[in-house]
Parts: structure tokens; sequence; C-alpha cells
């Protein structure tokens, strides 16, 4: 696998997670109220309000950076309920949080093996494409087939009835695909997955804007540039619509849509969109920021071809000073991200 193939897959996997999702608000919200009613009925276990209250501030606890603090609620929390998907689900999350993998594998995995979960729960969804969001980080990539084979396995009326999280999950398992060069399986989930957040957020979504951006990178990179171009530009459409025209979402489709108008040989129409990303990355992330950088480059790459080389000089040192500060390398293959979507912009 090439630098700049890799370097997009580590780019969007974190993005996966459910927990700082739209996709994952609409899933633990429904889990949450399983919980509730299951306190109030005296169907479940009598601790299932407090847990749910525990969940809640465990999340809030994660999304302020602080995961150690999250993860001893979260474990207190267990001893109580050490059956709840949820808890352990959300403890998983946080333990990859903190880079302890293995422990969030087992959370997972114990998640969905919990006795009060079925195979037709909702939450299943948001446990899979963790575990999968997991296995893309860590590059695990053959576990992922074990995902695939319990995403298989779920009833078609869970993914129909629940299709903004089912929709999380086929994205994530194109992803895995892709990972594996298996192409063609990877366009028929992303495919699958546009079908279902259209369907239930209309024709200008956020959510579907990522997906887009990740068919139409891996149509960039089997070279078919056409088709690629086509995907990012309704990307950017809607970002544009739903979140305004500078969102920080906006840089990395820019970018990617620069790169593909440049190798298809149209650095006319890749100098102003990757002037535009520019533009945008420096106001939003910085001027030393890596993704910055890297639309720099592309930009640089674009007056090179049209023959304009001393403003090429100036942004190509201006990209290596930052990229000589930073670990991160060819970051091109960035998309757009469900944490971005999700994120205002700085003022």
């Amino acid at each position: 696998m090439t630098d700049f193939r890799r370097s997009f897959i580590l780019a969007v996997v974190r993005e996966h997670k459910k927990n700082i999702t739209i996709a994952a608000l609409c899933a633990f919200a429904a889990g949450l109220t399983v919980l509730h009613a299951e306190a109030q009925s005296g169907n479940g276990p009598p601790q299932a309000a407090a847990a749910s209250e525990q969940l809640l501030v465990a999340r809030s606890k994660q999304q302020a950076g602080e995961y150690n603090a999250a993860r001893h609620i979260l474990l207190d929390a267990l001893l109580e309920a050490p059956h709840s998907a949820l808890l352990l689900n959300q403890l998983g999350s946080v333990q990859q949080d903190l880079g302890d993998y293995r422990e969030a594998e087992r959370s997972y995995l114990l998640a969905l093996s919990a006795p009060a979960q079925t195979e037709g729960a909702p939450e299943r969804l948001v446990i899979l494409n963790n575990l999968g969001a997991l296995y893309l980080e860590t590059g695990q990539y053959a576990k992922g087939e074990a995902v695939r084979e319990q995403l298989e396995k779920l009833p078609p009326e869970i993914l129909e009835g629940h299709p903004v999280p089912a929709a999380t999950l086929l994205n994530t398992m194109g992803s895995l695909d892709h990972a594996r060069n298996r192409d063609d399986r990877a366009e028929a989930y992303y495919a699958r997955s546009l079908q279902l957040l259209h369907r239930a957020e209309g024709p200008a979504s956020a959510n579907a804007a990522l997906v887009e951006s990740n068919l139409a990178f891996l149509r960039l990179e089997s070279g078919r540039y056409e088709g690629a171009v086509e995907l990012f530009r309704h990307s950017i459409f809607q970002i544009e619509t739903v979140l305004g025209s500078e969102n920080p979402a906006l840089v990395r489709p820019l970018v990617n849509l620069a790169r593909c108008e440049n190798m298809s040989g149209h650095p006319n129409e890749a100098e102003p969109v990757a002037r535009r990303a520019v533009e945008l990355s420096v106001k939003v992330l910085g001027e030393r920021h890596p993704v910055t950088a890297t639309a720099m480059l592309e930009q640089a790459t674009a007056l090179r071809r049209l023959r304009r080389k001393g403003p090429a000089r100036d942004l190509e040192k201006r990209a290596a000073a930052c990229l000589r500060n930073s670990s991160t390398r060819n970051l091109t293959g960035y998309t757009v991200s469900l944490r971005d979507l999700g994120a205002p912009a700085k003022p």
C-alpha cells in the first residue's frame, strides 16, 4: 500500500467512531431511551437509570478529552451493570481514545455478546461500527471480515429502520474493504450507505458528503477522474448547503478535488480550488497545520504546470516549513469527516 493511500485510511479512521458523530447521537439516544424505559417499567435492572446517567456523564468527559475520568466513571457503572452493551461500548471507545487497543477490542466484543443485547438491536450497529473503526485504525484490516459477517446477519429491517447509524457502519465497511483492495465490494457498501442517507436526510446531507468523498477517493485511485471530480464537487456542494461556505469540513474535499484535477491534467481547474483550500485552511486550521501544507503543495503543483514558478516556490517553502515540524506526511487523502462536520468553524 502506498504512503498516499495509507494516509487516507488513517486520516478517516477516527472519524468513523460513532461516539463523536451525528449517527452516534441518534443511536445512543435510542439506547438510553431503552435503559430509562426498562428502569421505569421494572422490566430491567433497577440500576438502569443510574447507568444511563453515568453513561451521559462519561460521554461528556470523553468529548472534553478527559479520558481517564470517563474510564473511571464507566468502570464504576459496570460494577452495577456488568452486561450493559451501551456501557461496554462506551468503555471501548474511551479505551480506543487512550490507545488501549486490545482492551478496546475486548470491550466491544463483550458488548456484542452481552446477554441483554440481541442481533437485531439497533445499538448493535453502533458497536459493530466502533469495532470496525478500531480495526481500521490499527491496520487489522483482515479482522474486518468478522464485522462484515455480523453485518450480513442483521435483519434488513434494522438497516432500514435506523438508516443513519446503518449508513455509518456501511461506510466503515467500505473503508475496510478498500484497505484490502476489494474495491468492488467497497463501492457497493458506499453506494448503499448513500442510499440510506439520502432517504433519511434528503438530497443535501452532511453525512452523505463524507461517504461521497470516500467513494470519490476510491475512484481517484483507480484513475476514474471524471467520476471522482463529479462526486467531490457534489460533496462540497452538500457541505456548503448544510454547513456554510467557510466550514472546516470543506478543506479536505477541496484538496482532494484539486489533486484530482491536477492528476487529470487540468491545472486551470485545480489552481483556484487549491487556492480556496489554502485560504480556508489557513483561516480555520492555521498556517502550520499539515492539511494546510498539503493544500499549498497542491496549489504549487497547479502553478508550476501553469508556468508560474515564483508563486509555486513560495508555497513550497511555506509547506516545507510546516512539514518539518510535523510527523504527518502526504495528507491529501484526507476526506470529509463526521468529526469535522460536527465542529464549528474557528473564529
